[in-house]
């Protein structure tokens, strides 16, 4: 899941939870993995946004801390 706070036109920022519910053949529900980040986004215009975080992982997640850089562009 997602919340961002929109605080100007152009900046938000928020965080970012995401929980893995295991393989296909065996769901469990907030037994796997979990990454929580907090993040920040820019968008200059209607079209383009840059998104950044910083994240941790928990549980049996392999990536103890993780560094996120994701600019999206529309056409």
């Amino acid at each position: 899941g997602k919340a961002l706070y929109k605080y100007s036109g152009q900046w938000g920022f928020g965080a970012e939870l995401y929980s893995n519910w295991g393989a296909a053949n065996n769901l469990l529900p907030g037994d796997g993995d979990r990454l929580a980040y907090l993040i920040s986004e820019w968008s200059p215009d209607e079209r383009h946004s840059l998104h950044f975080g910083i994240g941790k992982g928990f549980k049996n997640t392999p990536e103890r801390e993780i560094i996120k850089l994701v600019w999206t562009s529309c056409f």
